[in-house]
């Protein structure tokens, strides 16, 4: 990133700050460290710890272990920031996504599916959705839980758990959500759809699609096979028995 480009960031950063409700009460130190922050985060090449920001600012390190400490609204901050640069033809794509981990005392360290390797992996696993600019084939990122360990709790019904709890804040955006075949499960479609959001997806390639059971042609099925069954007896018995 060059340095021209810092002004149009830094301005965009501030006004997002200005227009939410909740962020506009921060202080203008507390904003400026949000500002500078962000920055470094975009400025950073590689790992990104306190030490790293102190070399790209004119900062201490102490400075960021102290602001750090205190909590941000970074999930009004993404939504305020999407409403400013998103058009009205947009989506919410959720994806849970694997993270590769090694060790054995990991928060959330548990087997789940890899779609790059094609199978199963040990690693950690985290819910992401992200705000889908469809005219500009733009993705936002918007929102990033880590999943428990697999082995706690039933994984569709968590995913679905998640939606629900931010459904409020999903709908601030836009009411239209996507997803994989691996939510095209009743589970999923009720708790999304129950949200008062319009689901879509796809059916997973070994779908069988069945007619809805229906009594009526049921039993006349039925009837028209006993009927068969019995003339094909009797057809049977003439051509077979001697005279």
């Amino acid at each position: 990133m060059t340095n021209s480009s810092y002004p149009n960031i830094k301005s965009l950063i501030i006004n997002v700050l200005q227009k939410s409700k909740s962020l506009n009460t921060l202080k203008n130190n507390r904003k400026m460290f949000i500002v500078k922050a962000l920055l470094g985060f975009l400025s950073i090449k590689g790992k990104i710890n306190f030490l790293q920001l102190e070399r790209y600012s004119d900062n201490c390190e102490q400075y960021y272990r102290i602001n750090f400490e205190e909590t941000f609204d970074f999930q009004k901050f993404n939504q305020t920031m999407i409403k400013e640069t998103i058009s009205e033809e947009c989506i919410i794509a959720f994806d849970p996504s694997y993270i590769p981990k090694s060790g054995k005392h990991t928060y959330g360290l548990g087997t789940y599916w890899s779609g790059c390797a094609g199978k199963a992996k040990r690693g950690l696993d985290i819910c992401g959705f992200a705000a889908v600019d469809t005219p500009l084939n733009t993705a936002f990122h918007l929102l990033a839980i880590q999943t428990p360990t697999s082995k706690e709790v039933n994984l569709l019904h968590y995913y679905c758990q998640v939606i629900m709890e931010n459904q409020d804040y999903f709908k601030g955006i836009t009411k239209y959500m996507v997803a994989d075949s691996y939510f095209a499960k009743s589970e999923a479609v009720r708790a999304i759809t129950g949200t008062g959001m319009h689901f879509i997806s796809r059916l997973r390639d070994d779908a069988v699609l069945f007619y809805p059971y229906d009594k009526r042609y049921f039993f006349t099925s039925c009837r028209r096979l006993q009927v068969v069954m019995v003339m094909s007896d009797f057809i049977i018995q003439l051509l077979f028995t001697k005279p």
